[in-house]
């Protein structure tokens, strides 16, 4: 099976998360429980690294089931991304961002 290279590809559950965070869990999660898809306002968060400046950031990647934000992942870490590696607000930086997980069979 061949997938396309898109965001909302995650969602299908081929590419294997590092763990998951459920609905429940989340304070501020206004993506209800109950939608189209299974696992809706759940998350699957991956390791990976964002290249960005000539550094090497360690973060995780993010995904909600039943986001709105179809074409984007959202970047976590424990810095302030931008403050600590001198990333200003009003610049669009190029970077890579790698994420690491496995395959699932099919």
């Amino acid at each position: 099976m061949r997938m396309p290279l898109t965001v909302e590809s995650l969602d299908l559950g081929f590419f294997l998360p590092a763990f998951k965070i459920s609905q429940a869990e989340f304070t501020n999660n206004r993506i209800g429980s109950a939608g189209v898809a299974d696992g809706d306002g759940s998350a699957q968060v991956w390791r990976a690294r964002l290249n960005a400046n000539k550094d090497r950031i360690r973060c995780w990647v993010l995904r909600r089931f039943g986001s709105t934000l179809r074409h984007q992942l959202e970047i976590v870490s424990h810095e302030h991304i931008r403050d600590t590696y001198g990333l200003a607000d009003e610049r669009r930086w190029p970077g890579t961002l790698e994420v690491f997980g496995s395959w699932r069979a099919v």
